[in-house]
């Protein structure tokens, strides 16, 4: 499966950066899943979970809301939590 790159910031830090073959995030008018070379996308995030699939493992972080930005090569999140 294809891999992108994956960095999720709030104001004060970053929470995560690494490459992921998925990305499901609460956007505002329902969840979305973003897979690599997804078309260039700029949403607000809701209340929810993201879930961030690496080759390797699963991880889950609970967000209060945000914004998320794809392009072709990467996904960035800012969020507050």
């Amino acid at each position: 499966m294809k891999k992108f790159e994956v960095t999720i910031n709030t104001p004060e830090n970053q929470l995560y950066h690494g490459l992921a073959t998925s990305v499901n995030a609460p956007g505002i008018e329902g969840q979305m899943t973003i897979l690599a070379n997804h078309a260039p996308l700029l949403s607000k995030l809701a209340t929810g979970k993201v879930k961030i699939t690496t080759p390797s493992e699963e991880k889950e972080l609970q967000i209060k809301e945000g914004f998320i930005e794809v392009n072709k090569k990467a996904v960035s999140l800012l969020v507050k939590v």
